[in-house]
């Protein structure tokens, strides 16, 4: 690091060794092809030569000692390293790390505590370089986070005070499904209470729906549109919705076929009821037919299949076979979904 630069125009007039005539520095190349170096660093390589005052050439100029001038350093947050013991009488040991916390208007730096519990222990500034070693700070310094963190900058996907799942190591899922590295300034740490409390509101659209709505509803789903259209059979427990990737103006649940509220509509009911088997087999029909037929269970339990392709119950409690029912729900989902 350049300890050195070279002095401006103020400070030659202010010491008497600027050319009015030749607008330049005495002794200075009087044509101005070396003005471009005032106020710039001396490149840190010429440290040695300057701290003894001695001459130094660059680029075929040479530059005296009054040329150049010692850098005002502010080291305050750095880390720094003892290279001998006990320097400038600080009891500081031999490779004890210490933090530079302030800079006294007298000119030297003011240390933290010290491992033998010594305050405001005083070093001259600018540092010297052979009793102490500036260190690098921690690269691993990563916020630890529960699971949950709050915006506290706005970013386009991100609220301020909306609180935001984690989904891995860097990001949190924010708005519209887009992510954000959490360990940044615009987030800090939060709780799942927090998170749950967000949708708590009576008037909050996740909160109506898990009222409204119970699993084994028929509805129509709120969008008309795309995928997300048309009637199905909630098949989860209200406990299971959930807002689409964090928007509060989208209400579903994982798997589902259709939105139970979109930005500003819920979807209808068409019957309320508990979970019917009857329903599944008779929207999935084809898909029964050939499932039934090709795992051998219309010929092997024909009463059966006739109980349900003829006959169904409006529970799946009544079903004599339970295992086969439950094997073939989960087969009709699977085909569904």
């Amino acid at each position: 690091m350049s300890k050195y630069r070279f002095k401006t125009r103020e400070e030659f007039e202010r010491d008497g060794h600027w050319n009015d005539e030749y607008q330049c520095p005495i002794d200075w190349n009087e044509s101005g092809d070396m003005n471009h170096y005032l106020g710039e660093d001396v490149p840190e390589h010429y440290n040695e030569k300057c701290d003894k005052n001695w001459d130094i050439g660059m680029d075929g100029w040479s530059f005296e000692p009054n040329n150049y001038i010692l850098k005002e350093e502010n080291y305050t947050g750095r880390l720094i390293k003892a290279l001998i013991h006990n320097p400038n009488c600080t009891g500081v040991k031999l490779g004890e790390t210490i933090k530079i916390i302030g800079k006294k208007p007298s000119g030297f730096y003011e240390l933290d505590k010290t491992s033998q519990g010594c305050k405001s222990m005083g070093i001259q500034c600018p540092l010297n370089t052979s009793e102490w070693e500036l260190v690098e700070q921690p690269k691993d310094n990563s916020k630890v986070v529960s699971g949950y963190v709050k915006c506290v900058q706005a970013l386009m996907s991100a609220k301020v005070g909306i609180v935001y799942p984690v989904v891995d190591e860097k990001h949190c899922l924010c708005e519209q499904g887009n992510t954000y590295e959490w360990d940044s300034q615009e987030f800090i740490n939060s709780t799942k209470q927090e998170y749950d409390a967000q949708f708590s509101n009576e008037q909050d659209p996740l909160y109506i729906c898990k009222q409204e709505y119970r699993k084994g509803m028929r509805v129509i789903s709120a969008s008309k549109t795309e995928m997300y259209s048309g009637e199905f059979i909630i098949d989860v427990d209200p406990k299971e919705f959930r807002n689409l990737s964090g928007d509060k103006d989208i209400v579903d649940y994982s798997c589902s076929p259709g939105y139970l509220y979109y930005k500003g509509e819920y979807a209808e009911i068409l019957e309320k009821g508990v979970y019917d088997v009857s329903e599944v087999i008779k929207t999935n029909k084809p898909f029964v037919d050939s499932y039934l037929e090709n795992s051998g269970f219309t010929k092997s339990n024909p009463e059966a299949y006739n109980w349900l392709m003829d006959k169904p119950k409006p529970s799946i409690e009544t079903v004599h076979s339970v295992d086969v029912n439950l094997r073939t729900k989960k087969q009709i989902n699977k085909l569904k979904f």
